[in-house]
């Protein structure tokens, strides 16, 4: 294994960026292990340099399917908008700014950790997502008969929560379908509705195929501690 192995105590690699592009509109999104601790120090301190920057959190188990986890340490790195095979310059900036910010990180982590007595912390609050819903596009005999509502469609993910009366899918015949009636239809667990959702994937192009018209999130706030660069 050039990384791994994966679960090993002692990888051949320490840190993974995975990087990808999605349709929906997630502007960056940093997708984490919530027990991945240097995954998340390194997410609170890149949120501190762009509040824009979003975090979401991976299921809660210990074997994730994804790339970033064959390291000891690491995160999915998802800008978008941006349609399949194609550069946008704006996200293009964005994503190099935040890989090389990432990189000043590791390097003061490393820093830190050889000098300890030296090196300072700060605490910093960190807003996550945890997926806790999918939901599929509305069917009829097979076929998808609705669609991405226009009231939902290029909203900014992971921004403002849905209302459970907020049109999220419009039908082939014109008629709107309210969360709360999606919701109905893909038999959530009780949970899900206990706190305010959040939208994110909408419209993915590469999920339709996964029957996923977009995810809903819970979002929750801890004070992460990170690394600070002393005083010049």
């Amino acid at each position: 294994a050039l990384l791994g192995p994966k679960s090993s105590p002692n990888p051949k690699c320490d840190l993974i960026l995975d990087l990808h592009s999605t349709t929906a509109n997630t502007g960056v999104l940093l997708c984490v292990h919530p027990k991945d601790t240097f995954a998340l120090q390194l997410a609170a301190h890149l949120t501190s340099l762009d509040p824009e920057v979003r975090i979401a959190l991976w299921p809660n188990v210990d074997d994730v399917p994804l790339l970033p986890t064959v390291a000891r340490s690491g995160m999915t790195v998802e800008v978008g908008p941006c349609a399949h095979s194609t550069v946008v310059s704006t996200l293009l900036h964005k994503t190099r700014k935040l890989i090389l910010d990432a990189l000043a990180y590791v390097e003061l982590h490393n820093k830190c950790c050889a000098d300890p007595g030296a090196a300072l912390k700060t605490n910093i609050p960190l807003s996550t997502y945890a997926r806790v819903h999918t939901l599929d596009y509305p069917q009829r005999n097979g076929d998808i008969a609705a669609y991405i509502h226009p009231a939902l469609q290029g909203v900014r993910e992971l921004d403002v929560p849905l209302k459970e009366s907020d049109a999220v899918f419009e039908g082939t015949d014109g008629s709107s379908i309210t969360l709360r009636e999606a919701l109905a239809m893909n038999a959530p667990s009780p949970h899900v509705t206990e706190q305010p959702l959040y939208p994110m994937f909408v419209n993915e192009a590469a999920y339709y195929e996964k029957g996923i018209a977009f995810m809903v999130a819970h979002r929750r706030v801890e004070d992460v501690t990170v690394w600070k660069d002393p005083p010049q």
